[in-house]
């Protein structure tokens, strides 16, 4: 019976040894459940997730991009590559609001009559984007800009706004103003020397036409920096204009007819009139 029984449930050695290896493995078994990562929570509406799993991103889910597959099986810790699609995108997005608040910065300056700082901020406009043609041109208006205030304020070329004559061209230098008068006719110009500042902002002129009769001009400038240009003809230019009026033409009747426009132009150019606006551009 002894013999039978330690055959069947052997010896108490073997007995210890088999109950320390079944304990063995229960335990690598309950040590085994309680580390299994928790399974994967169902999508909205209980859907079951989907084959390599929807990727949690902050408390929500979404299905896993060929992006993510890829990253996943990077080892921890690897660097992820960036799109250089999407890095060309943000660098131009960037590059824009840049060049956008340059030339802001710039206008307000030019408005404000900040001609240093307005200079320097489309000139950072057009480091931001080489071959512009937008900050080439505020650069130029700029510079123009500056022309006009350290040049006297008559100086330039003077023309209506839709005409190119009558026009005039004036020179300052110091107290001298010189400069070329351009008849409407399109006769030749003719020059005229000695004009004369009567204010900060009203000059007067001389001009002669082909028949060599005088007329006074004078010049008033105004906020938006044009002129308004005022003819007439003096009482001693007038009495000149008459006497030399009948020595004009050949025969008796030609010497009344240029007699009687003589009168006439002395009698429209009595008193100052107004010729219109003028608008100025700087010289070179």
């Amino acid at each position: 019976m002894d013999n039978h029984a330690n055959f069947v449930l052997g010896t108490p050695f073997q007995r210890s040894a088999f109950l320390t290896i079944v304990g063995g493995v229960l335990l690598f078994m309950v040590f085994r459940y309680m580390t299994l990562p928790p399974a994967p929570r169902p999508m909205a509406g209980g859907a079951p997730p989907q084959v390599g799993g929807p990727r949690p991103v902050d408390g929500y889910s979404r299905p896993q991009t060929p992006r993510d597959q890829v990253i996943d099986k990077l080892p921890k810790g690897a660097p992820q590559k960036t799109d250089s699609k999407e890095v060309a995108k943000v660098e131009q997005a960037k590059k824009d609001s840049a060049y956008d608040d340059a030339i802001r910065a710039g206008k307000a300056a030019l408005e404000a009559a900040k001609y240093k700082e307005a200079m320097q901020s489309f000139a950072q406009a057009a480091r931001i984007k080489p071959g512009d043609g937008e900050a080439a041109r505020l650069i130029k208006e700029v510079k123009d800009e500056e022309t006009k205030k350290k040049a006297s304020p008559f100086d330039g070329r003077w023309t209506p706004p839709t005409r190119l004559r009558p026009a005039f061209t004036i020179t300052q230098r110091n107290t001298t103003i010189s400069g070329t008068y351009y008849p409407a006719d399109g006769s030749r110009s003719r020059p005229f020397h000695e004009g004369k500042l009567l204010q900060e902002d009203e000059l007067l002129i001389a001009v002669t036409n082909e028949h060599e009769w005088c007329y006074s001009i004078k010049f008033k400038l105004l906020e938006s920096g044009d002129a308004e240009v005022f003819m007439w003809i003096s009482p001693d230019d007038a009495q000149h204009i008459l006497r030399t009026a009948a020595n004009l033409g050949k025969t008796p009747q030609d010497k009344r007819l240029a007699l009687l426009l003589a009168r006439t132009e002395v009698e429209n150019f009595k008193d100052p009139v107004s010729v219109g606006m003028f608008r100025r551009t700087i010289l070179k």
